[in-house]
């Protein structure tokens, strides 16, 4: 858990590798200001045979912002301040048949919980489009093949500003030789486009890698492994 708060906080998905998070992570209760429990069937009656402890809980821990700052200092990280951007992220999968995630379709409803647990361990806000948008904008081609141009409107669209926000843009492709996506990840951002792969993966494990892969470029803590900046004509 504390390596993921400090990720999250920096931008900085290295500090997981980082050998002196080891005795931290040991004595992590010290960083924890206090704790809630949530349990998952408020509202339904405790049945006489149940006890409370079959019950499943929610466990929220609160970590102190000073010490946590102050851990991150001694790593030689630092908080990635100020406000963060909205995303606007467009991704396709292709397995028996090829759709792209959108609000609104049934079909896309376990990658959209994978997308959400994704954007908030990374910390940040994300956008995707309804089916109609990707009908026009997209027509028969996947997001990731489309113009540039195509998908920054869209996503000022989405994202309810004129201003130029990071488009994260994904092609996923089963592969059952190795039981698991092959997804590429490209990042449009201060204009600059960089694009990575992640291969043999879960889509939750594809939404993760291609959310903290992001907030890694953006807060100034370089690309993800095998990234290659492209060339935009």
């Amino acid at each position: 858990m504390l390596p993921r708060v400090l990720i999250k906080l920096s931008g900085d998905p290295s500090i997981a590798n980082d050998a002196r998070i080891t005795r931290y992570i040991k004595r992590a209760i010290n960083f924890v200001s206090g704790f809630t429990y949530r349990d998952q069937m408020a509202g339904v009656p405790v049945r006489a045979e149940q006890g409370t402890r079959d019950r499943p809980y929610d466990l929220t821990l609160q970590f102190n912002p000073a010490k946590i700052d102050d851990l991150l200092r001694k790593l030689d990280r630092k908080p990635w301040s100020g406000a963060r951007p909205p995303i606007a992220v467009f991704i396709s999968f292709d397995h028996n048949r090829r759709y792209t995630v959108t609000s609104d379709d049934p079909s896309s409803l376990g990658p959209r919980e994978a997308l959400a647990n994704a954007s908030e361990r990374a910390g940040l806000d994300t956008a995707i489009p309804m089916s109609y948008q990707v009908r026009e904008s997209f027509a028969d081609t996947v997001p990731l093949n489309a113009p540039p141009e195509t998908r920054a409107k869209l996503a000022a669209a989405l994202t309810s500003s004129a201003a130029e926000h990071p488009v994260l843009t994904g092609h996923a492709v089963w592969d059952d030789n190795k039981l698991g996506w092959r997804t590429t990840w490209q990042l449009d951002a201060r204009g600059k486009t960089i694009r990575w792969t992640v291969d043999r993966v879960t889509y939750d494990e594809a939404f993760r890698n291609g959310l903290i892969g992001a907030a890694q470029i953006l807060s100034g803590h370089g690309a993800p492994p095998g990234a290659n900046r492209v060339k935009n004509n």
